[in-house]
C-alpha cells in the first residue's frame, strides 16, 4: 500500500478522464486533491477553480499548503474541445480562439509553474499532461483544439528540460477518442454526438479508448516503472495514425 503522505493534484476532476484518473489514484492510496471549474461530487477533496486563472490557482494552493507542502504528482486533465459549434479558421473569432487556448494550454502552464515549488519537496515528482492524436491528424473545424494540444506537446518538452535538475519528470499522452463528456459544449443534438463517437470508433483499428485505459497509462507514467521516461509524448490513438499514414 502506498503511504498516505503521497499527494496528487488532478485538474478537470469533476467528470470524464479527470474524474477517472482521480478515482484510480485514490484507489491506490494516493491523497488526491481535485480542481475543476464545476463543483465535484466525489470521494476526495476538491475545489472549484478556473485552472487557467493564475490568481485562483494561487489562492487554492495557499489553502492546500495548510494540509501539505509537498505535491508529488500533477495531472493536467482539464480541457475543452470547442465552444458552441465546430468552426473553420476562416469562421472563428479571435475571442473563441483565445478561449480554447487559454483553457487547454494556459491551464497547463499555470498549473505546472505554480505546483513546481511544492514538487521540490518530493523525491518522485511527475507531471502528466493530456494531449491528443489531433496533433497528428486534425479534424476539420477544431483547429484551435489541435493547436492547443500541439503547444502542450512542446510545453511538455520545455518543462521536462527545465525541471531536469530537480528530477521532476514531465510527459504527455496524445490520446485517441475517449467517450466522455468532451462534446458537452458542442452545439449539436445528443443523437449527433452519439453518431460522432460511432464514426470515430469505425475509424480506429483498436476502437475507442475507455477512461480506465487512460488511467492505466497515467498510473504507469507516475510510477517507478517509468522513472527513466521524461519529455516524451506518448501517442495512444488505437492505431489511427498508422492506418491513415501506412
Amino acid at each position: 500500500m502506498i503511504k498516505k503522505e503521497i499527494f496528487a493534484i488532478v485538474t478537470g476532476c469533476a467528470s470524464g478522464i479527470g474524474n477517472e484518473i482521480a478515482n484510480r489514484l485514490v484507489s491506490k492510496g494516493i491523497e488526491v486533491i481535485g480542481l475543476d471549474i464545476e463543483e465535484c461530487t466525489c470521494n476526495f477533496p476538491s475545489y472549484v477553480c478556473d485552472v487557467s486563472d493564475e490568481r485562483q490557482v494561487q489562492q487554492i494552493l495557499a489553502l492546500i499548503s495548510k494540509r501539505t507542502q509537498c505535491i508529488d504528482y500533477l495531472i493536467n486533465a482539464a480541457g475543452i474541445l470547442c465552444l458552441g459549434k465546430a468552426l473553420l479558421l476562416k469562421e472563428m473569432s479571435v475571442k473563441q480562439w483565445d478561449a480554447i487556448l487559454k483553457i487547454n494550454l494556459g491551464s497547463v502552464m499555470v498549473m505546472s509553474k505554480n505546483v513546481y515549488p511544492y514538487m521540490l519537496h518530493s523525491d518522485r515528482g511527475a507531471i502528466v499532461n493530456i494531449s491528443s492524436e489531433q496533433v497528428y491528424n486534425p479534424d476539420l473545424g477544431y483547429s484551435s483544439y489541435a493547436v492547443s494540444k500541439s503547444a502542450i506537446n512542446m510545453l511538455t518538452i520545455c518543462t521536462a528540460k527545465e525541471f531536469l535538475k530537480d528530477k521532476i519528470r514531465v510527459n504527455a499522452i496524445a490520446l485517441g477518442t475517449v467517450k466522455t463528456n468532451i462534446l458537452k459544449y458542442l452545439d449539436v443534438s445528443e443523437e449527433q454526438k452519439e453518431l460522432m463517437f460511432k464514426n470515430k470508433k469505425e475509424q480506429i483499428p483498436f476502437g475507442l479508448m475507455s477512461r480506465s485505459d487512460v488511467a492505466d497509462i497515467i498510473e504507469f507514467l507516475i510510477s517507478d516503472h517509468a522513472r527513466f521516461i521524461t519529455g516524451e509524448i506518448i501517442r495512444c490513438d488505437g492505431g489511427r495514425y498508422l492506418r491513415d499514414n501506412p
